[in-house]
């Protein structure tokens, strides 16, 4: 979606409260600039470290997303992962940003990593976002739409979920830390490509998101790093009982094979509404490996042509706010005694005016600003 040219560019964040939680991002923005500058700031040469650690289970595990399973997975597709960039060095109080293949990640989770690198690096709890692919073929998470399936979940699937959640806790760490100590000179640059196959699952040919923004890591060789990707599109084309990162996973897959060492993390866009144009199909690997092809293919042109440098100080704050929602029920709506509402926790970072990162209830989203 796009603004009027010249407009900062900002990025909402979507959060859906109930039994199948979305994670997501949007951007909103200026038109990329298709020149580059004459020259760049002296403060565009940032610590940039990268890091990947397999988060798939050795075990079987009730996967999330979808309520009829009733069994826990029955085997891997592909390996999921955490991964990380980390920005900035020590005495610029460095960020991190997790990306995992999972369809959301609680908030009793974050604030524990958190706890764990300001004890272990000293990074400050709004320097830290942990995102997610919205994955609908990864494990459920302790806290994580826990009444999805409509039934009780049987104690001994209980165990596995709560043994994976720990697991997973100290993994989210591992691969903080790993990136932390990863940490090197390189540039940062961002660019906004297309994809095209996300539609509107509510109401026929309506608003589709089909921007794909692209952040680029490079050294000061100019050699790729690392590259992030977001796009507004349910992970929802696979819905058997396999591990996988869906059409998300195949994306990470294939643009690292094209681009040997380099780490690809990918967060879901704000997508809601959208779902991919195959629909659910099943097993059908090949669909979703399509789709990420499509998202590869579309960095790599992104890649070949230019990409605005990123500029400025990494700035961060985070707030934290009541939804209230539960208050404007009307008492015959209500349902047993009243409770606390909700609460959201939302951040930014700002490298100066040049890009932004903001992040919702788990939700990391990306902004940049236009040429001009």
């Amino acid at each position: 979606m796009r603004t009027h040219p010249g407009a900062r560019i900002s990025l909402a964040g979507c959060l859906a409260l109930g039994t199948l939680l979305l994670v997501g991002a949007r951007f909103v923005r200026a038109a990329a600039p298709e020149m580059p500058p004459p020259s760049c700031p002296p403060d565009t040469v940032y610590q940039v470290g990268t890091a990947a650690v397999d988060i798939t289970p050795s075990y079987p595990v009730r996967l999330s997303g979808f309520g009829f399973r009733r069994t826990e997975s029955e085997g891997v597709t592909q390996p999921i992962w955490a991964k990380a960039l980390a920005i900035g060095a020590d005495n610029e109080n460095p960020a991190v940003l997790i990306t995992v293949d999972n369809l959301g990640v609680p908030d009793d989770v974050v604030a524990e990593v958190a706890a764990r690198l300001k004890k272990e690096a000293g990074i400050p709890r709004e320097r830290l976002a942990v995102t997610a692919t919205h994955t609908h073929t990864a494990p459920m998470l302790k806290g994580v739409a826990p009444t999805l399936f409509g039934m009780p979940i049987p104690p001994e699937h209980q165990e596995h979920i709560d043994r994976y959640t720990r697991e997973f806790t100290d993994k989210l760490e591992q691969t903080a830390l790993a990136a932390l100590r990863d940490r090197r000179p390189g540039r940062l640059s961002w660019g906004i490509g297309s994809a095209g196959f996300a539609i509107n699952r509510r109401t026929k040919g309506g608003p589709v998101d089909h921007d794909l923004p692209v952040l680029v890591v490079k050294d000061l060789q100019g050699r790729i790093r690392a590259i992030y990707v977001s796009y507004a599109c349910h992970c929802v084309t696979l819905s058997n009982n396999k591990l996988s990162g869906d059409w998300a996973g195949f994306a990470q897959e294939q643009i690292q094979r094209a681009h040997a060492g380099v780490v690809a993390l990918i967060s879901v866009g704000c997508g809601a509404d959208a779902n991919p144009s195959s629909g659910v199909t099943g097993d059908k690997v090949d669909v979703a490996a399509a789709q990420g092809a499509e998202v590869a293919r579309e960095v790599d042109r992104l890649l070949q042509g230019f990409l605005a440098p990123v500029g400025g100080k990494l700035a961060a704050r985070r707030s934290t706010f009541d939804l209230g929602g539960r208050s404007r029920l009307s008492r015959s709506r209500a349902i047993g005694p009243p409770r606390p509402g909700p609460t959201a926790h939302g951040k930014s970072w700002l490298f100066g005016t040049d890009l932004g990162i903001r992040r919702s209830t788990g939700v990391g989203l990306l902004a940049g600003r236009g040429g001009g």
